[in-house]
């Protein structure tokens, strides 16, 4: 299972160190849980009004997982932090990814 999270900060509040301490918290919470397979967080390099500023692309065992990583207690105290300084928030999951092939041009 793929998880995403991607959140948009209110004006003025994402900065390195709030990048910092997204790849803190979700390093840690990779590292504390064994369902948890690969974390990746990444900032957006393009700036527009509909862009997120953070990506958190977690690789999960399955839905159990999930569920304990959005119990665990880093994921809760990060969400709690952040939420008044977020003005958008948007999850995503799915269980594989399909691969487009590229056409061959001539």
């Amino acid at each position: 299972m793929i998880h995403y999270l991607l959140l948009k900060f209110k004006p003025g509040f994402f900065s390195d160190e709030v990048f910092s301490m997204a790849v803190e918290v979700f390093t840690g919470i990779g590292k504390a849980l064994a369902g948890i397979e690969d974390v990746q967080v990444s900032r957006n390099c393009i700036p527009r009004d509909t862009n997120a500023d953070l990506l958190v692309r977690m690789t999960l065992e399955g839905h159990e997982a999930l569920e304990a990583y959005l119990e665990h207690p880093l994921h809760r105290s990060f969400a709690e932090e952040i939420e008044p300084c977020i003005s958008r928030r948007l999850t995503f999951d799915c269980m594989e990814m399909e691969r487009l092939e590229r056409r061959e041009t001539s």
